[in-house]
């Protein structure tokens, strides 16, 4: 099964017989640990991000109802003065 993806870390003896060169694999191995890593990293950006909007869209409302509140607070203050 190996060898159908990756021919190159199978051995074949005289005899026929297939083997793993195992010190082959390392390499790949790595490399599938790196990007593994950053999928892992990526992800977890992903989540900060979202928690972060949140945060930004809670703020938000807050800053809306202050500005309705100031202005009605305004309208208000200048009918008394009328």
């Amino acid at each position: 099964m190996v060898d159908a993806v990756y021919s190159q870390l199978i051995n074949t003896s005289a005899d026929g017989y297939k083997c793993e060169d195992y010190n082959k694999f390392t390499p790949i191995l790595i490399e599938a640990i790196k990007e593994q890593q950053v999928q892992q990293l990526i992800a977890k950006h992903n989540q900060e991000m979202l928690i972060l909007l949140k945060h930004i869209k809670a703020l938000e409302k807050i800053a809306n109802y202050k500005i309705a509140n100031f202005s009605f607070s305004n309208r208000v203050e200048q009918r008394k003065i009328k």
